[in-house]
């Protein structure tokens, strides 16, 4: 994922650098993700500390779901600190997360308010 996340990014920087067009791509045009859907999928806090280092870096994702997991108070924290300073991400979904307090929760509003 880390890996994907980052590709998509260069992609990004790339077509940017060299000022292309879509239309002069044609079917060429490649874009980074902008929904990322990762829920019910036994995402951890080791998953999400992995999730929360390619966040860092990549700038294209808008909507992310990360309901249904397994991640812990600890782990959403560690998340909501990567988010510090992006502007590009404007929904994010940690539903269903039955390892979350209301604790971890205020701790993200926190962090996103801040």
């Amino acid at each position: 994922l880390a890996a994907l996340l980052k590709e998509g990014e260069n992609v990004r920087k790339k077509l940017a650098s060299r000022s292309l067009s879509s239309e002069q791509l044609g079917d060429k045009t490649l874009f980074a993700p902008l929904e990322l859907d990762l829920s019910g999928n036994k995402i951890g806090d080791d998953g999400i500390v992995q999730l929360s280092e390619a966040i860092q870096e990549n700038r294209s994702i808008r909507t992310l779901n990360l309901s249904h997991n397994t991640f812990t108070d600890a782990g959403l924290k560690v998340f909501a600190e990567s988010l510090r300073g992006n502007n590009v991400l404007t929904s994010l979904n940690v539903n269903h997360n039955s390892k979350v307090s209301t604790n971890g929760i205020k701790e993200l509003v926190k962090v996103l308010v801040g």
